[in-house]
């Protein structure tokens, strides 16, 4: 979806996002939101990163452990409709389900 308005000279989009990667066996999938503002020349979104390739089950581990311990200090509202409707895109009902479930007792799912 995307939305143009002349008069304030903006553009809103929402939804999957054509990056024009190729990565060969990396599966790359990119879904949320842009708006851009023509007239003060800035653009800004959130957007969810897919990315699908086979990880040892330990070097999954030792990613997750990373993951948490970096320095990122902003944290996604995982429960906001739109997060949820990209997740739901990405990963599908039935892993969206089971996703959330495990966030709520606080187990990882990767």
């Amino acid at each position: 979806m995307a939305i143009y308005n002349p008069e304030e000279c903006t553009l809103y989009t929402e939804g999957n996002l054509n990056l024009g990667v190729d990565a060969g066996m990396l599966k790359v999938e990119a879904l949320g939101f842009l708006a851009a503002n023509f007239t003060e020349q800035s653009i800004e979104g959130k957007l969810d990163f897919g990315l699908d390739f086979l990880l040892h089950r330990k070097a999954s581990k030792f990613l997750y452990k990373q993951l948490k311990k970096s320095s990122l200090t902003v944290k996604t509202n995982q429960s906001s409709a739109l997060h949820q409707r990209m997740l739901k895109e990405l990963l599908g009902r039935r892993k969206l389900k089971k996703y959330n479930r495990k966030k709520k007792k606080g187990r990882r799912f990767l």
